[in-house]
């Protein structure tokens, strides 16, 4: 019996992690909506609110559209530091395009080249 109850744990935990997958993409989807005004009233505000949502559960391309988003003041007061920290967040997640900007941004050639490579790599592995 015992077996039976780590078995409906190990259920339950890849449950909850799929619910939580969802809710992410349930976020960006949203997000979108209200940054686009696809379907809504375009409402930068919100749209920020759930991407930054998304970017802490790990979406890396929630955090890599939230970077963009506090750099430009799109919705949010203009924030120059949280935009890195969302920026690197995405680098981190294997954004390729977090890491080509990153790369475009260094001023250290070895480096950017080593982020232009790791952005190429990064495309390789996405999901389409």
């Amino acid at each position: 019996m015992r077996w039976l109850g780590l078995v409906l744990c190990a259920a339950c935990l890849h449950a909850a992690a799929h619910e939580a997958k969802n809710d992410t993409n349930s976020d960006v989807t949203r997000a979108r909506m209200y940054r686009n005004g696809a379907g809504v009233a375009v409402d930068k505000a919100r749209a920020a609110q759930l991407f930054e949502r998304a970017a802490q559960a790990g979406d890396a391309d929630a955090a890599f559209t939230l970077a963009n988003m506090l750099r430009d003041g799109e919705g949010v007061p203009r924030d120059a530091a949280r935009a890195r920290y969302w920026l690197q967040r995405a680098a981190d997640g294997e954004s390729p395009e977090a890491l080509q900007q990153l790369g475009m941004e260094e001023a250290d050639p070895v480096r950017a080249a080593q982020l232009f490579k790791e952005a190429a790599h990064a495309l390789t592995h996405q999901r389409r």
